[in-house]
Formats: C-alpha cells, structure tokens, sequence
C-alpha cells in the first residue's frame, strides 16, 4: 500500500521540490503522491510539514504601513483645514505593530520551509537506497498482478480495445486494469533510470536497466546487436506501455530493478574494456567489445 499525499499539499510542495531536486527525484515525488510508491517517513514527514509552512505562508496577510501612514497624513491636512484638532495616531501604531509581527512571522516561516527542504533533501539524497528500497518493490508488485491477469486471459490483454467489446466483464475489468499496470510501470521504470544513472559509470546507454539478460539475446535487441553496442533495431513494441508490457511477459524475460552500480557490474560482466583504451583512459576507454 503507497502513502499518497494530498493534492493540496502537493500543488504547494512540488513545484518548488521539481526545480530544486532535479528530474528523478521530482518524478519520484510527483509518482509518490500519485500513490504508486512510498517513501521514507523522513520524507513523508518533511513533505507534509513542508505542505503545511507554503499554505501558512500564502495565507499570510501582509499589513502595509505606509498605507496607513498616508491615511493618517490626509485626516489630518483635512482636519487641519477645518480647525479641528489633529486626529490620535493609535490607527497607525496598530498597523505599525502588524507590520513587524508580520515580518517576524514571514521570516520564521521561510526560515521553517528552507529547513524542511534542507531535510527532505537529504532523506532524497542516495538514488540507489530509493530504487532498491521503494522502487523496486513497488515495480514488482506491478509486475506480478501483470503476471497473474496476462496468465488468465492472455494477449488480448496487450492490444487495443475492439476485440474487448463484447467480451466477458472479468475480461473488460482485466483489459482496463493492465492498461493502467503497463502506464504505472512506465512512470517507475522512468524513475528508476533517472536516479541510477547517477551512479552509473558504464552502462550509459542503459542496457541493463531493465533485462539482466545477455544483450545478444534477439528478443531484447535483436540480431544487429554489434560490437560497440549500437542498433536501431528494436523487437519490442514502441509507443504504446501496453503492447511493451505484454511482450515483455509474453518472452519471459529476466526483468530487475538495478541500482548504478548493478547496472555497470553487469556491464562488466558482459562487455571487456578494449585493453588499448582501457591504458590510455579517457574518452572511448569504456568503449567494449564482447566478453
């Protein structure tokens, strides 16, 4: 079961949150309060504190003293004018005294939110702890529900709707439920790449980020695998999470959820640096050749 935080805390929090903690970790966020994952109590705690500083501080009303300043300024030129006695200035001290109550509040309150940022900044600090900790099992509990309705009913699961019309409501209720599977599986999976690679120092290209499998294996990237690792040829559906996910279980293939540094020792495992370059270091050093 995922915490999902609420919407209202989330419209305040994640836009700042985005700008500031970069791709991953917004998207780790934004996949958070889409109920998809969990977090840290660490972050959740800081998130909603956090939540709750930006809403104070929206709501604080500014009181503007000049503006009372020059109401006061103008009783008294009109009672001047008509010889009446200069009006008391209690007006004025009272907004006087909001004036710096208010300042005093709004800088505790961004003092309260940079602190509470500073935390959840840390608690979001190592990519790989959040793949393998919360990514990973939140992926693998799609994956099995995925395994177990496309075990049922099969590839109809995987292609468009029109052979669906008519079908059995069990049928209908699992064709719709992959869809969202194969989307939820998408986002985690795009989560997953953007913390690794991180701390992925070989496998840039991101071979091994979703297949442990040996990359000469055709179904993964087909037979015009080279070399130097480069192919435009793809033997998986592209466009469209659903047709993916059911070729995916359809080949039964050894699908994981890596950290960097798994992602660059299977690499390792499978391509040798060229000695020649290795030696000279630099770039082209990680170019490989088959082990």
């Amino acid at each position: 079961m995922t915490d999902k935080t609420s919407s209202d805390v989330m419209a305040l929090v994640a836009p700042k949150t985005a700008a500031r903690f970069g791709r991953g970790r917004s998207a780790l966020l934004e996949a958070r309060h889409a109920g998809l994952v969990q977090l840290p109590a660490a972050c959740r705690l800081a998130l909603t504190a956090l939540g709750h500083a930006e809403r104070a501080r929206q709501n604080l009303q500014a009181a503007d003293p000049g503006l009372a300043r020059a109401d006061y300024a103008a009783k008294v030129l009109a009672d001047v004018r008509g010889g009446a006695d200069v009006p008391p200035a209690d007006e004025v001290e009272v907004v006087e005294m909001r004036a710096r109550l208010h300042g005093i509040q709004a800088f505790a309150l961004d003092q309260a939110r940079q602190q509470l940022h500073n935390e959840l900044e840390a608690a979001l600090a190592d990519g790989d702890d959040l793949t393998a900790g919360y990514v990973r099992p939140a992926l693998a509990a799609l994956y099995a529900e995925a395994g177990e309705l496309f075990e049922k009913h099969g590839p109809v699961l995987a292609g468009p709707a029109e052979p669906v019309v008519g079908a059995a409501a069990a049928v209908a209720r699992a064709w719709s439920r992959f869809g969202i599977i194969a989307s939820d599986v998408s986002t985690l999976r795009g989560v997953q790449f953007a913390l690794t690679e991180e701390t992925c120092g070989h496998d840039h290209e991101g071979v091994f980020a979703i297949y442990r499998d040996d990359p000469r294996d055709g179904r993964i990237w087909g037979q015009g695998y080279g070399a130097r690792h480069h192919t435009t040829s793809r033997p998986w559906p592209t466009g469209d999470v659903r047709a993916y996910l059911g070729w995916l279980l359809a080949n039964r293939l050894d699908v994981w959820v890596p950290t960097g540094p798994q992602r660059d020792e299977r690499w390792l495992e499978m391509f040798k640096p060229v000695p020649a370059l290795a030696a000279l270091g630099g770039p082209g050093a990680d170019i490989g050749r088959w082990a």
